[in-house]
């Protein structure tokens, strides 16, 4: 592949990306929560839900660590305050 096929492929997928973006913007919320619902149903027919269950603890834990974070860096209000980044209270 040369440096120009490289950089067409590379061109072609961001219109892709910058694509799909667009559409996710533009879906109503109602289809996105038809389309988790139709997901979360597939699991539990495929028998995904049992290990769901069993990492629900962590999930929920780095949930509340997340919003700790959040809170603590921004005050709430969505404007980073300075500090560490997020990654370093995930550890």
């Amino acid at each position: 592949m040369t440096r120009a096929e490289a950089q067409a492929f590379k061109d072609r997928w961001e219109v892709v990306n910058t694509a799909e973006k667009e559409e996710l913007a533009s879906t109503p919320m109602a289809d996105k929560f038809r389309q988790l619902a139709a997901l979360l149903t597939s699991a539990g027919k495929l028998g995904w839900t049992r290990d769901m269950e069993a990492e629900e603890p962590q999930v929920r834990d780095r949930w509340v660590r997340l919003r700790r974070v959040y809170h603590t860096r921004t005050g709430g209000s969505g404007a980073p305050v300075g500090g560490p980044g997020f990654d370093s209270y995930l550890k």
